[in-house]
């Protein structure tokens, strides 16, 4: 101990004050770059931050998914599988718009188009591109701020305020392009012009969430079940029918009355296929001409919609069975969920010797007095099915009772 002390009483010398200031400082300095690199949040985490309460929108069909300003409602989302206008060339498959709440002025558009020449991006924007500078029929490539950018790994293109559409009217804002399988992907914003920094703010948060992901082709699945049942594909569309993240496939085979527009006679069945052991299986069958359940003479074209907004889409098939002179006809719009239970509402209209009065949940009215025809009033009738009455069912309800509205008028004005 006593040397310990004598030690201790020497003082430090000059030298080994530098080396523990030394010390001293290369501790420090690691110490901040350790808290920089795994403490301290990124900007691409503050970025992703703000749009962790964003919604998402998904599409396996075409094999993409990004995030979408949370103020943006339903009704201010428009999906076109044609374009979502006369200003987009005619190459574009697919096109989903955007109505920013916030800015009224400004579309948020992402669409898909062919590029099975398989052109560089450079060369498909100047061929399809409808807005910007002119050249002929194609765009100056040469007088617009064209830059090349790196979306999620993969080569792409950015035009910053890009002008004036040809058709259609209107003005592009900023425009990223990306081509993969054959395809070119755009994001970009449009309007009448005068969008501030806002809007491309937003734009680069969609950009920046944007990614590929497992594409599934639909038309060509369905065409080929329909074939191996000997019969012709009518309808086909990507839904969420249950309760796992994997997309199952609505399908409607022909039964011999090709070629079918919606609302025309025949009798089909529906399906709904998921993929099992690498190919895709039927779980779920309908045929629309059963006369012990729908019996539908005229078929109109399924939706699918999630009406109750749990994630899970429900099938809403629509058709109608027309009588002779003095019969009458019924239209019926029922609604399929993923648990087997489905929901009815029907409109009639008939003579009243055709016409059950006594049908339960019914209502029924007179709208023409007896005639000479038929020696009977002419009635029409709305039904529904007794699960409706649940509280619970509401959304249903009111959405079938939105249908057969328009049903109803134009049966009648018909």
């Amino acid at each position: 101990m006593k040397k310990v002390k004598n030690f201790l009483n020497r003082g430090i010398s000059s030298i080994w004050a530098i080396i523990i200031i030394i010390v001293i400082g290369v501790v420090a300095a690691g110490s901040i770059l350790t808290y920089q690199r795994y403490w301290q949040p990124s900007q691409l985490e503050e970025q992703q931050d703000e749009t962790a309460d964003w919604e998402t929108y998904r599409n396996e069909e075409y094999g993409f998914e990004f995030k979408y300003p949370s103020e943006i409602n339903d009704s201010n989302v428009k999906i076109s599988y044609s374009g979502p206008g006369e200003s987009i060339d005619k190459s574009v498959s697919f096109a989903a718009m955007f109505l920013y709440a916030a800015d009224k002025d400004v579309a948020y558009i992402v669409s898909v188009s062919d590029n099975s020449f398989n052109l560089s991006l450079e060369e498909w924007i100047k061929k399809h591109e409808a807005c910007g500078f002119r050249k002929g029929n194609d765009l100056d490539i040469n007088k617009v701020n064209l830059k090349n950018i790196s979306l999620n790994g993969e080569g792409a293109v950015r035009i910053n305020d890009l002008g004036g559409c040809v058709t259609g009217g209107g003005f592009a804002g900023d425009v990223v392009y990306v081509s993969k399988n054959s395809k070119v992907y755009s994001i970009g914003y449009y309007g009448e012009g005068g969008w501030g920094e806002a809007s491309r703010e937003i734009l680069d948060k969609i950009i920046s969430s944007f990614k590929f992901i497992k594409a599934i082709d639909v038309s060509y699945i369905a065409d080929n079940f329909c074939k191996n049942n000997d019969q012709t594909l009518a309808y086909s569309s990507l839904l969420n029918y249950d309760e796992d993240e994997d997309m199952e496939i609505l399908v409607m085979c022909d039964m011999g009355y090709s070629p079918w527009e919606s609302g025309r006679e025949g009798y089909f069945d529906v399906f709904v296929l998921k993929e099992k052991d690498n190919r895709h299986q039927s779980i779920w069958n309908l045929y629309t001409g059963d006369e012990n359940d729908l019996n539908f003479r005229n078929v109109y074209q399924p939706k699918v919609v999630d009406i109750d907004k749990d994630g899970i889409d429900e099938i809403i098939l629509v058709g109608s069975n027309h009588g002779g002179t003095c019969t009458g006809s019924w239209t019926k719009v029922r609604i399929y969920s993923w648990n087997d239970e489905y929901f009815d509402e029907d409109f009639l209209w008939g003579y009243s010797n055709y016409i059950n009065i006594n049908s339960p949940n019914c209502d029924y009215k007179i709208i023409k007095g007896s005639d000479d025809v038929c020696n009977s009033s002419l009635m029409e009738g709305i039904c529904f099915s007794d699960n409706l009455n649940a509280e619970k069912y509401k959304p249903f309800k009111d959405y079938l009772d939105a249908n057969i509205e328009e049903i109803k008028n134009r049966e009648l004005e018909e």
